[in-house]
């Protein structure tokens, strides 16, 4: 039902599953606290209600609202919480998605055609020119993280590796618990300049940080010049990075990256959703299928089969090593430089 996102989305902006998460509250009380209507509010909680989000108390005639579990993961310290990924794709993506059906038929994205300016680049273009809009989509991947950060932790063979580089690693929130489980990893997060300069300061007292484990280097990794080399028994990590892309910039990513590589022992690792190239039908490829959407909506990128990473790897340079599957929606996908024939 294309209106629930909106509810969902209304509840969290006001910070009532927060509020609940103290004790329960009347209607009026709710609407109290975040300056609404009372009557209004309460059809609001009376309709998530119908959905199984909030739950009715009664003690001495007074109806009191509780969060339920699906609640309980909008408020923002929840360890599985969707409240800024819920904020991201209202915000930032329920607009463009008005135009998808035009985009359908453009070689433009939804996302350009929304904002009538083709070209337009989400992440350079709207993002750098949105503080607020930048620093959410920031804790949304964080977010998006815990849904399989776990399992590609302990279900890929990370040993082997005496150092990696996060290639838009953000905030650490993928390297920081790998170097934990792994004591003796080496790291270093490449981002956007803008990026490790808040990420230096917002991870200044980290102990690998003041160990020489974990180090910065800003950079791009459409510009060659800026990518750090690396040698046997250390890998270049891409999470969720492919997928934003076309093809022709996935090429470009990989290719680059490849130049900065020595030896077959290096490694290319992209952690990637994928996407089934036989049409299954399951769980797994349904949430695959709705972000592959997404992509479409927000950019040039999607997400890609076996054959399709075979291809983006060979015209980079590169071999497919394996894919690797995980318990969880994502999948590792490992890659070395070209076998000379």
């Amino acid at each position: 039902m294309f209106m629930l996102p909106q509810w969902m989305y209304a509840v969290a902006k006001l910070n009532i599953p927060e509020m609940l998460h103290h004790g329960a509250m009347t209607s009026s009380d709710i609407a109290s606290k975040v300056d609404a209507n009372p009557d209004r509010i309460d059809r609001l909680m009376h309709a998530l209600c119908q959905q199984g989000y909030f739950k009715l108390s009664l003690s001495n005639g007074t109806e009191r609202w509780l969060n339920t579990a699906k609640t309980e993961v909008l408020i923002e310290s929840h360890p599985n919480t969707i409240r800024p990924l819920l904020l991201h794709w209202v915000e930032d993506c329920y607009g463009p998605s008005t135009r998808l059906l035009d985009a359908l038929s453009s070689q433009a994205s939804a996302f350009e055609l929304y904002h009538e300016q083709p070209g337009m680049d989400f992440f350079s273009d709207y993002l750098e020119s949105r503080p607020t809009s930048h620093a959410q989509f920031a804790n949304a991947m964080t977010a998006s993280s815990a849904f399989t950060d776990r399992a590609v932790m302990d279900d890929f063979s990370w040993s082997r590796f005496d150092s990696v580089i996060d290639i838009g690693g953000s905030r650490g929130s993928f390297i920081l618990p790998l170097m934990d489980k792994y004591t003796k990893l080496k790291a270093t997060i490449f981002d956007l300049p803008n990026v490790i300069e808040a990420s230096e300061r917002t991870l200044s007292d980290s102990t690998m940080n003041s160990s020489g484990r974990l180090t910065f280097q800003a950079g791009n990794f459409f510009d060659q010049d800026t990518i750090p080399r690396i040698g046997a028994n250390s890998a270049f990590i891409l999470r969720n990075i492919l997928h934003d892309w076309s093809d022709s910039k996935c090429e470009k990513i990989l290719s680059n990256l490849a130049s900065a590589m020595t030896g077959q022992d290096s490694r290319i690792i992209l952690i990637e959703l994928g996407r089934a190239g036989n049409r299954e039908r399951s769980n797994m490829e349904r949430g695959r299928t709705t972000i592959d959407l997404l992509m479409m909506t927000m950019f040039a990128g999607k997400e890609r089969t076996t054959d399709e990473f075979k291809g983006l790897l060979n015209a980079a340079g590169l071999e497919l090593v394996a894919i690797h599957k995980t318990r969880s929606i994502a999948q590792v996908v490992e890659a070395k430089l070209a076998t000379a024939n």
